[in-house]
């Protein structure tokens, strides 16, 4: 493999203070119970909860709400290790062979972003990139778990986007852009798997369209290349007719493995690798 990733470990991207500040002030701690709280006692009309606690029976009930907790714990736990392994990924600051930056912060108040975003989240909201970085070497080389999320992995994930607002975590959200699975889209689709720490799961599908006389019209220097094309973006649906069959159990269950990914991935770029035969 050819090592296509340089590192500035003396200089860290401002996102790594950024996050460390929202997991030292609990940030990104579990909002399970505010989902269980909206089952059990609901604001107007009722819930699969309410109605099978007071019409079926109460234990069957009470087991289905704990395993949905459980599997919720489990993202809204699994969110929090990705902000970790993402913070590792931003102190080490790497850059692809062009020098091209790999982690990147935008401001989430840009109206010009089709991006899935919190839609409550604040004016101090920022929203941390980071471009699954290749890791240079061998196979034996590689981060643990590179063969589902590294760059030629299971998964072809391809970045991951962190959502932080100061002032609000309810908002803080996770979200990781895969090829999309559905031979429908084109080869320039994405797919975009979005979780929270309610331990939400939604996913979206982003992919540009060509406007039927933009390109001659911009060869003809008519028009400007951005009007060209437009970007179509949309939600909902089976989270799996989008990511593919059984992806959306596996990145659930997978999301702590990701931070050990990245915080590894880290420590690699860091030179901290070496061959083991």
């Amino acid at each position: 493999m050819t090592d296509t990733t340089e590192t500035d470990t003396t200089t860290p991207h401002p996102a790594t203070a950024f996050i460390e500040q929202a997991l030292t002030t609990d940030g990104f701690a579990s909002r399970v119970h505010v989902w269980e709280d909206t089952l059990r006692y609901p604001q107007r009309g009722e819930t699969w909860f309410t109605r099978e606690h007071a019409n079926g029976d109460p234990e069957i009930a009470a087991t289905k709400l704990a395993e949905h907790l459980a599997e919720r714990e489990v993202i809204a736990g699994g969110v929090k290790a990705v902000a970790e392994g993402m913070c590792t990924i931003a102190r080490v600051n790497p850059k692809d062979s062009r020098r091209t930056d790999q982690v990147y912060m935008t401001d989430q108040a840009n109206e010009q972003s089709v991006f899935p975003h919190p839609f409550g989240a604040s004016s101090n909201a920022r929203t941390v990139v980071v471009i699954n970085p290749e890791v240079p070497g061998c196979g034996c080389m590689q981060p643990a778990q590179a063969h589902l999320f590294g760059v030629h992995g299971l998964l072809g994930l391809k970045a991951i986007t962190l959502t932080v607002d100061p002032g609000n975590s309810s908002q803080n959200q996770l979200c990781l852009v895969l090829p999309h699975r559905n031979a429908s889209r084109g080869p320039a689709a994405v797919a975009i798997a979005q979780f929270d720490l309610q331990g939400h799961v939604r996913t979206h599908t982003l992919e540009p369209l060509l406007d039927n006389w933009g390109p001659l019209m911009y060869s003809l220097g008519l028009q400007d290349k951005s009007n060209a094309w437009q970007m179509w973006q949309s939600s909902g649906g089976d989270p799996d007719s989008t990511l593919g069959p059984g992806c959306t159990a596996l990145l659930c269950s997978s999301l702590t493995n990701l931070g050990s990914y990245l915080t590894d991935a880290a420590d690699k770029l860091s030179g901290n690798h070496s061959h083991s035969h």
